[in-house]
């Protein structure tokens, strides 16, 4: 896989999606493979994109949230 061609063709492709239709609020990368790409066409579009890879990372942080100071429950350890 020649992976800049990937990058350009993606680019291009958000370049057209947002010209063709200027209301679009976001994008959504439903293939794993274009999420390395997310951050880089966030600033050329200057919209949110979603993708996989942030769904998984958005599941996961409310199965273990940050623990703050001050905090006691913690489900990772029932001791505490």
């Amino acid at each position: 896989m020649d992976v800049n061609t990937c990058r350009l063709d993606l680019l291009d492709a958000g370049r057209q999606l947002v010209g063709d239709h200027p209301d679009v609020g976001a994008v959504v990368l439903e293939c794993t493979n274009m999420g390395p790409y997310a951050s880089e066409l966030r600033r050329e579009l200057g919209i949110p994109i979603f993708s996989g890879i942030s769904f998984i990372n958005w599941f996961q942080s409310g199965l273990l949230p940050p623990l703050y100071s001050g905090t006691t429950d913690d489900p990772r350890n029932p001791a505490a």
